[in-house]
């Protein structure tokens, strides 16, 4: 019986063992996809990048892995797969990323004994950035002069651009026609085509663009629908204020896909009455950091309006601050400076 008994307790403590590494092995599949997907998110939206980024993480965290990306599949991918694998997929905003680990393969240390040679176990994570919303582009176009060589959008039939802007342009009515690509972080659709051009404009000013942008490196890649990273934007064909009104003041909840209304009702910043609407009442000044800024006139400085605020009587604070904002623009143009003035956290939600 003892030598039974002492069989079966053998049995079962070489199990525990075995599950004991199984789930250690697990715990480091996950973690693993939780680092590629993680450190992968910060090239998007380059998803050739993102998707080696991803690979090569894995690797890394995971380095006796097997990844059979090719033939990996999975079956809550995102949307747009990767090139190479359905493994590694984006949503069509291009700012979310899914890793799902291929199958991966562990050998046991006493389950060979009743025939179990092996476990396995899989694992994925999703990441995503927030840069698109209300820390994104909105969609307010303002003339630079052609000197500049930035302020020509279109020229002839919709969509045609020039290269420079030594030319007459038409159709530029300062609204920017931002296309949709559909956000679920966001809760806006994918809108395409000329059809959605209004309601395009009221989500762009109330939400902010739904996908991110890249920098204009002399080739252009056209904001449609489905193109990671554009660099250009068409301008809204017609001249639309009631669009502009309602994505700015007067929107309601059904107005705009998230349900948030109008972009000046739904902070949670000192509310005043305008319009006949309560709208945000922060001072513009509030929106500078509470620290020194590079490459910024000292007329903008934090420190400036903080000294104003605390030296000048409360009836003549509007007045004067409103001339030192005045003065702060000024000198900022007039010093030809580049560093950002207005960077500090600017969320009504609080994200």
């Amino acid at each position: 019986m003892v030598c039974l008994l002492l069989v079966v307790l053998l049995a079962i403590a070489g199990l525990a063992v075995d599950f004991g590494y199984a789930y250690e092995q697990r715990r480091q599949v996950q973690n693993s996809a939780d680092a590629a997907a993680l450190g992968a998110a910060q090239d998007l939206p380059d998803l050739a990048t993102t998707e080696g980024d991803a690979k090569s993480l894995s690797l890394t965290n995971l380095p006796h892995g097997s990844f059979a990306w090719p033939t990996c599949t999975d079956s809550s991918s995102l949307g747009v797969n990767a090139a190479d694998t359905a493994c590694v997929s984006f949503d069509t905003s291009f700012t979310r990323v899914r890793v799902r680990l291929p199958q991966q393969t562990f050998p046991t240390f006493f389950g060979r004994m009743i025939g179990v040679n092996s476990t396995s176990t899989w694992a994925a994570a999703t990441a995503r950035v927030v840069g698109a919303g209300f820390a994104s582009i909105v969609p307010f176009a303002l003339f630079s002069g052609f000197t500049a060589g930035l302020a020509c959008m279109k020229q002839g039939p919709s969509g045609h651009r020039i290269a420079t802007c030594d030319d007459p342009t038409t159709g530029n009515f300062n609204l920017l026609d931002i296309t949709q690509y559909g956000n679920a972080t966001l809760n806006t659709p994918q809108r395409c085509g000329q059809s959605f051009q209004r309601a395009r404009v009221i989500d762009n000013i109330a939400i902010g663009a739904d996908h991110m942008f890249t920098v204009y490196n002399g080739a252009e890649l056209d904001d449609g629908c489905g193109q990671p990273g554009p660099n250009t934007l068409p301008p809204r064909t017609g001249n639309d204020v009631s669009a502009f009104d309602t994505g700015l003041v007067h929107g309601v909840s059904t107005d705009t896909s998230d349900g948030g209304g109008a972009r000046l009702i739904r902070g949670q910043y000192p509310k005043a009455q305008v319009l006949g609407t309560s709208l945000d009442n922060k001072p513009l000044w509030e929106f500078i950091p509470e620290q020194t800024l590079t490459n910024v006139p000292t007329s903008c400085q934090r420190a400036t309006f903080d000294s104003l605020i605390a030296t000048t009587p409360g009836p003549q604070q509007q007045a004067v601050l409103q001339g030192a904002l005045e003065q702060c623009v000024s000198d900022y143009e007039a010093g030809n400076y580049t560093g950002v003035v207005f960077g500090a956290k600017t969320d009504p939600f609080g994200k």
